[in-house]
């Protein structure tokens, strides 16, 4: 998320195709729609909530 807050409790958060997005923080969210890339940090323990997540034309890259 850069310098930008990640985006906790919200309804539906899409990452868009053009979008390569490190997740360093706790997410909670109730849709996640992944159409670019969602990875998660290596050096910490990231969780991430949500109801329901769609990997559409994206990627959910998670570990080495």
């Amino acid at each position: 998320y850069g310098t930008t807050k990640p985006a906790n409790n919200a309804t539906q958060v899409i990452i868009q195709r053009s979008w390569n997005i490190i997740l360093d923080e706790d997410v909670n969210v109730t849709v996640l729609i992944i159409d670019g890339w969602l990875w998660f940090v290596d050096n910490k323990t990231v969780t991430l909530r949500a109801n329901h997540i769609y990997v559409r034309k994206g990627e959910l890259l998670i570990g080495e």
